[in-house]
């Protein structure tokens, strides 16, 4: 299968949504037709081109079904990708692209969805995204922040070696929560 595929493949189960939003705000937009050719995809960078390919193959399994991305994936070759698309979608390439682009603008994330995915980018030792992840699910949530967020923040900033950050945040569980003494607790250790 052309890499396009396998990469998305390989990226099924990842945050590419969020991740190629990011790229795109980097200026990091990769046209879909230049993926289809596996010579031309390992000519980006691989960490976009790979987002872009799990992105694009998550939204086509999730709005086309699984069976039809199967076909696809088993017809497709880098000569015959275009046709392969056409034959199993009755669309072309730059039409399923249009569609996934229009799918990542309206894209937003819930909180519990970005918690989900900060834990996973600390358990692949990413701690800046880990942090990022969990400032971002504050401002997602329709709710005020909880303890458990808030602290969660606070430790991923002194994780980071951000003490008066993370003082600074457990001083407002201390607050916010001052029947709770875990947060004046930590605010000291921080500032320690």
């Amino acid at each position: 299968a052309p890499q396009l595929l396998a990469s998305g493949v390989a990226g099924y189960f990842g945050f590419a949504d969020y991740d190629v939003k990011k790229d795109r705000e980097a200026g990091h937009s990769i046209p879909l037709d230049s993926l289809a050719r596996t010579i031309d995809y390992k000519r980006y960078d691989r960490e976009a081109a790979d987002h872009h390919a799990g992105s694009f193959v998550t939204w086509l399994i999730t709005t086309q079904g699984v069976s039809n991305f199967r076909s696809l994936y088993e017809r497709a070759t880098d000569q015959s990708i275009h046709r392969a698309i056409w034959s199993v979608y009755n669309q072309t390439l730059p039409e399923l692209e249009a569609k996934w682009l229009a799918h990542l603008k309206a894209r937003t994330f819930g909180g519990e969805e970005l918690v989900h995915y900060a834990t996973r980018a600390m358990a692949f030792r990413d701690f800046e995204t880990h942090l990022e992840l969990l400032e971002q699910s504050l401002t997602a949530v329709n709710a005020p922040p909880t303890l458990d967020i808030l602290r969660k923040i606070g430790l991923a900033q002194g994780q980071l070696g951000r003490w008066d950050d993370a003082a600074g945040t457990f001083g407002r569980i201390a607050n916010e929560l001052p029947e709770d003494n875990i947060g004046r607790w930590l605010q000291t250790e921080a500032q320690r």
